[in-house]
């Protein structure tokens, strides 16, 4: 296949999906056109591509063959725990006129949303005061979410007699989520991006939006963080996933919780990290109903603090940071599939040519910790704070980290420099 079908390709994902392309990497991309090729029985790649762009429902499903749901109950317990927290304060302040509301995108296949309120019917909430707003652009995915049918690979090894209340056996080896959950779970089809879409039903008390951020353009995840303060009430929680974090520059978000947890706390006002100007040719191009931040969305490298250009003139900085950004991008989309092998190597290689990249350094760090590698790990985090001593995951990953060794005074002293780092 020639490259401008490609280039088209990508430019579709990024103006009408926002997702990042080279997150998704080449390989990816290739793989799953082939299969709707064989699919749809053309023999020449061209001739997909001429099918590609005069049919919409075939984008949509070469769409569905590129996301590949991976999600479970209560992945990450951290964040169900501290979820479960904010409900018990909250308690007795719900009802029918004043419900508790979350956001859950994208909700994948289901099992998230499907946790989200299990916490609340613990909580003593049901569907006449709590609502969960489950969004996916997959229409695949949202068909299993309504099914609610799961394997028990869904629990990854936890115990269903836990859940007995809220699911209950179908088939062998096979589970239904129970009538009562259904009726507090809305799911609908619909793009992240879609502003009109996600505040239909703000206030929300709660937004999970975990390891969607690693996958979108600089300018798709800046019109999310943009909108993330007009969705949620003030003091209502942010859960992003283990890989993502909140820019410095965003105001009126606090970390929250254990580290471990990824949680953020609104308290009431926010601002939008200055917009960097866009390059004309992708504005023209950005569809108006994204309502995305002006950023530039083919620049990838991460938020160093230098400039990339000046005087017009790309920086040697600049040049250094863009030459590490597609890979870091292709890390993150790795470790989210649970592939930590190839993440490791892909992110030593490029560190032995960036060596002074504290954010590749914080990666590498979480990926040796998911590979049980802590003492690899720490050294990583600290790297990345020699590097940038504000580095906030390095400093809420090492703190957990040191706490779980017995290493107390100096896990505190670390949060500290968090607590201060956030009140800044």
């Amino acid at each position: 296949m020639s490259e401008l079908p490609y280039a088209d390709l990508c430019r579709w994902l990024e103006t009408q999906v926002g997702m990042d392309a080279a997150a998704l990497g080449a390989h990816a991309l290739r793989t799953a056109v082939r299969a709707r090729s064989r699919a749809l029985r053309l023999v020449d790649e061209a001739l997909y591509a001429a099918h590609w762009q005069a049919d919409e429902d075939e984008r949509q499903a070469l769409l569905e063959e590129l996301l590949v749901p991976e999600t479970w109950f209560f992945r990450d317990g951290a964040a169900f725990s501290l979820w479960r927290e904010y409900l018990a304060a909250k308690s007795g302040r719900f009802s029918a006129r004043r419900p508790a509301r979350v956001l859950c995108l994208p909700c994948a296949t289901g099992e998230e949303a499907w946790s989200i309120a299990i916490c609340m019917r613990e909580a003593g909430l049901d569907c006449g005061n709590a609502r969960v707003y489950a969004l996916d652009v997959s229409r695949r995915s949202l068909d299993a979410a309504k099914r609610g049918v799961y394997r028990r690979r869904s629990w990854r090894g936890q115990s269903l007699d836990d859940w007995a209340g809220h699911c209950q056996p179908g088939e062998p080896d096979s589970f239904h989520v129970a009538e009562p959950l259904r009726a507090m779970v809305e799911f609908r089809l619909g793009n992240a991006l879609d502003r009109d879409l996600l505040r239909a039903n703000a206030p929300y008390d709660a937004v999970f939006c975990r390891n969607l951020l690693i996958y979108l353009t600089p300018a798709a995840r800046s019109g999310l963080y943009g909108g993330f303060a007009e969705l949620l009430v003030p003091g209502g929680l942010l859960f992003l996933g283990h890989a993502e974090s909140l820019p410095r520059e965003l105001t009126g978000f606090r970390r929250h919780g254990p580290a471990d947890a990824f949680a953020w706390q609104h308290g009431g006002s926010a601002g939008v990290p200055p917009a960097r100007r866009e390059e004309p040719r992708r504005a023209a191009e950005a569809p108006r109903r994204l309502e995305l931040a002006r950023k530039p969305a083919a620049s990838l490298a991460p938020d160093t603090g230098a400039p990339l250009r000046k005087d017009g003139v790309e920086t040697a900085t600049g040049r250094a940071a863009a030459a590490v950004a597609e890979p870091l991008a292709e890390a993150r989309a790795l470790a989210d599939r649970g592939s930590y092998d190839d993440a490791r190597q892909l992110l030593l290689e490029h560190a032995a040519r960036a060596p002074l990249n504290a954010d590749l350094h914080a990666l590498l760090g979480v990926v040796c910790a998911a590979r049980r590698q802590e003492d690899e790990a720490a050294g990583h985090w600290r790297r990345a704070l020699y590097l940038d001593p504000g580095h906030g995951e390095s400093l809420a990953h090492l703190a957990l980290l040191l706490e779980r060794q017995g290493n107390q005074a100096e896990a505190a002293r670390l949060r500290e420099r968090l607590a201060r780092q956030g009140a800044a």
